[in-house]
């Protein structure tokens, strides 16, 4: 059992407004693993801006995880608005946050338009959400692999194939 640093709820979302990165980072890791849907708002904020430098510790991953922790039901809305954001960096970690709603039809219909998007980084992090939905994403990965334009893309999708066929061996 986790004990938590953070007493209270406001304590908790006050923590994620901090701008000390490892504050901030401990305080996502609490929010999912206590599933504090107050959080939610500024875990979307969070995956939305630039990293902060904390070494090994990805402040903009633990934040996804901590999303993950949630049902899609949960985060549908607010992970439909943010992948159509003018920022790339706020599409990129939905398409991150994707992957782990691989039994969410929802969810995969919105990775396959963030598969599509015009930002490499976000078609990168959506190649490799895809590759979590395995076999139920081959046809589509197929059709990308078929139709990339230059051999970045082509490299996206086979290793995103690539993983679903090493997941069956």
């Amino acid at each position: 059992m986790k004990i938590s640093h953070f007493p209270n709820t406001a304590e908790l979302v006050n923590a994620l407004k901090s701008s000390d990165g490892y504050h901030a980072w401990h305080a996502a890791e609490t929010a999912g693993n206590q599933k504090t849907r107050e959080a939610i708002p500024l875990l979307f904020e969070i995956i939305s801006r630039p990293n902060p430098d904390l070494g090994d510790a990805d402040l903009r991953r633990i934040s996804v995880w901590a999303l993950a922790q949630f049902s899609y039901a949960e985060l549908e809305v607010a992970a439909a608005k943010t992948a159509v954001s003018q920022n790339p960096l706020a599409r990129e970690g939905v398409a991150d946050l994707l992957g782990f709603y691989s039994s969410s039809e929802p969810a995969f219909a919105l990775l396959k338009v963030l598969a599509k998007d015009e930002n490499y980084d976000v078609r990168l992090w959506a190649a490799l959400s895809l590759a979590k939905h395995g076999e139920k994403a081959l046809s589509f990965l197929k059709q990308l692999q078929s139709s990339a334009g230059d051999k970045r893309d082509r490299d996206l999708w086979d290793d995103a194939l690539a993983k679903i066929a090493n997941k069956r061996s």
